[in-house]
């Protein structure tokens, strides 16, 4: 029988639950949410980074106590972990020259140097072109948790951003469009099934709603198929739902498509949205 350790950490708060399965049933063994000092991060515009290891390390030690966990699970903010997206003819296939490649993105395009980042990617060849998706997050902030981890006996596995574990929860049916907003990043991607056609991440624009949606629309119709279903995730307070005004005329057939997916707080009934992805992608 295995048991899983969720943590889901944001700036300020932290959300835990230890589990097991059992026919097919989860059953919980603890959980826990609580606030932690916006002190321990220091947030930058390529990520997240730890400022206290010691006292970060003490916080998280409450969620050690069950030592019979098989496999911890990280979900992070789409702004602690983010995405890259490329289609390019001239993306190399082997993996030596794929890495020199990405590195030499990272130093173009973000001013990072490559040990100053921890990336993982998947490429693919579709319809003739090759495509590449990069997740990324500061290696300061990996390491770190990884120490807090090792010095615990636990194993930190599975890592993934909010963006990714809520996809796990979507019918993979038609073409299909997934918006997650945050306190800062809204997160675009759209989909025809299981393949990625098109992803988007950029900076909530501060104090102007209106910008966001221009913004979000032109994404939109860059796609060249309708969108048969539209899901909505909303994690931030300030923004409010009958703000949002979108121009829905890229949905087929009518916006009965639109789903909005459960607000915060985070737990759905007894867990969450985000969990219930996650361990989705444990499973």
């Amino acid at each position: 029988m295995k048991r899983y350790g969720f943590l889901y950490l944001k700036e300020d708060s932290l959300f835990n639950v230890n589990f097991f399965l059992k026919k097919g049933k989860i059953f919980i063994k603890d959980s826990l949410e609580d606030n932690i000092s916006k002190d321990l991060f220091k947030i930058t515009p390529f990520g997240a980074y730890t400022q206290d290891l010691k006292a970060l390390s003490e916080k998280l030690e409450l969620l050690f106590r069950d030592k019979k966990i098989n496999k911890w699970c990280l979900v992070l903010p789409d702004s602690w972990q983010k995405c890259i997206y490329l289609e390019e003819e001239n993306i190399p296939k082997k993996t030596k020259e794929l890495k020199t490649f990405i590195e030499w993105h990272f130093k173009k395009s973000y001013n990072l140097k490559p040990e100053e980042v921890r990336f993982s990617y998947i490429l693919k060849n579709q319809n003739g072109k090759n495509k590449l998706l990069i997740t990324f997050s500061l290696e300061k902030l990996i390491s770190s948790l990884e120490t807090i981890f090792n010095n615990n006996n636990m194993h930190l596995g599975f890592i993934i951003s909010s963006f990714w574990a809520l996809s796990f929860l979507i019918p993979k049916k038609g073409n299909w469009a997934l918006l997650n907003i945050e306190k800062d990043t809204w997160t675009l991607g759209i989909f025809e099934e299981d393949q990625l056609l098109s992803f988007r991440q950029k900076i909530i624009p501060v104090g102007n709603l209106s910008i966001l949606n221009e913004e979000i629309e032109r994404t939109l119709k860059l796609n060249q198929k309708p969108i048969d279903y539209f899901y909505f995730n909303f994690n931030n307070l300030e923004i409010e739902k009958n703000g949002f005004t979108l121009n829905y005329n890229f949905l087929k057939p009518t916006l009965e498509n639109i789903i909005f997916m459960r607000d915060p707080p985070l737990w759905w009934e007894d867990l969450g949205n985000i969990f219930l992805g996650a361990l989705y992608g444990l499973s």
